[in-house]
């Protein structure tokens, strides 16, 4: 079963800043609930195949992620693809809203194995993971203008 999560925000900054910020990978942990720790970027601001390794804790263990930019439009568009431990796209698309910008994000993926089972709590973790970033990133670059 495929579990799809949308969620939006309106910040009051420009679409250039930030999208700046999402491609500035190494500090998502800046903003980002999901990762602890971001290494072997290898390129940053990020482009199109971009690739890094997220450490993350899951059930109390960390679990290494790779990821790879697989949608790249400058200003408009990043996305990136996620190996496991649920394989998964992750689409940030930006809208400029007069000096405003509309945050976008859809994340898909298909949870297996055990995370199958537990397909509705994977679905509500992520949607409150995704609210949550959102609202942090909003916070914080509203606070920078």
């Amino acid at each position: 079963m495929t579990v799809k999560v949308d969620a939006s925000v309106t910040i009051a900054r420009p679409p250039d800043v930030v999208f700046a910020v999402l491609t500035d990978v190494p500090h998502h942990t800046n903003w980002a609930k999901g990762p602890d720790k971001i290494r072997d970027v290898s390129e940053n601001p990020a482009i199109l195949g971009t690739t890094w390794t997220q450490i993350s804790k899951l059930l109390g263990r960390e679990v290494e992620t790779h990821l790879k930019v697989n949608v790249y439009e400058a200003g408009r568009k990043f996305g990136f693809e996620a190996d496991k431990p649920i394989a998964f796209q992750m689409l940030w698309q930006l809208e400029p809203s007069g000096n405003d910008t509309t945050v976008n994000v859809t994340v898909e993926g298909v949870p297996e194995g055990l995370f199958a089972v537990a397909t509705p709590l994977v679905r509500k973790a992520l949607t409150d993971t995704v609210s949550s970033d959102l609202a942090t990133l909003k916070t914080q670059l509203e606070a920078k203008a």
